[in-house]
């Protein structure tokens, strides 16, 4: 899989909760891997800027610092997090680290398929990351319509054409 993706132009996706989550222990034995999930992408080669990581709430320092180093992105799924009991990404945290993040639905997770209402789940999910660490910075209103926007299109690598209402991109 890992060849067939450097030779082929289209997006890698996976679900990805990190490696803090209990479910990922399964994964181990059978990859021979690390305690590091994200290392065993890595090592097959589909760790690079035409990735993108759903949720990846739980992921370590160590696991940020690839997926910013890598140009992966991540797909920040609010409403589906929150409606499956998952758990809260702090998206402040990869933003403060320089991670490429947007905003999904994930329908098959979540009830809505409206931006609008990732939007309202990004902000929600901030204060609630806020609650229990005071000195985590909320995401504003203008930083999650950025995630919904040209932090989508960015974590697309389709910026130059969608995302702003700039001359020249299009628009919908």
């Amino acid at each position: 899989m890992g060849k067939c993706e450097t030779q082929l132009a289209y997006w890698m996706s996976f679900n990805c909760f990190g490696s803090a989550a209990g479910y990922c222990n399964w994964q181990m034995p059978l990859w021979n891997a690390t305690r590091e999930t994200l290392q065993v992408y890595d090592r097959f080669g589909l760790f690079n800027d035409r990735t993108i990581m759903a949720h990846a709430i739980y992921l370590s320092d160590r696991e940020i610092d690839l997926v910013h180093q890598r140009g992966v992105a991540i797909a920040h799924c609010p409403n589906s997090n929150f409606s499956l009991s998952s758990g809260v990404l702090n998206a402040r945290r990869l933003l403060d680290a320089g991670v490429k993040l947007g905003l999904g639905s994930d329908v098959a997770g979540g009830y809505s398929p409206s931006m609008l209402d990732a939007l309202r789940f990004a902000i929600t999910a901030s204060k609630c990351i806020h609650f229990n660490d005071r000195d985590s910075k909320p995401l504003s209103y203008a930083e999650a319509l950025y995630l919904a926007t040209l932090g989508g299109a960015e974590a697309l690598g389709i910026a130059d054409l969608v995302g702003s209402f700039e001359p020249g991109k299009r628009f919908d």
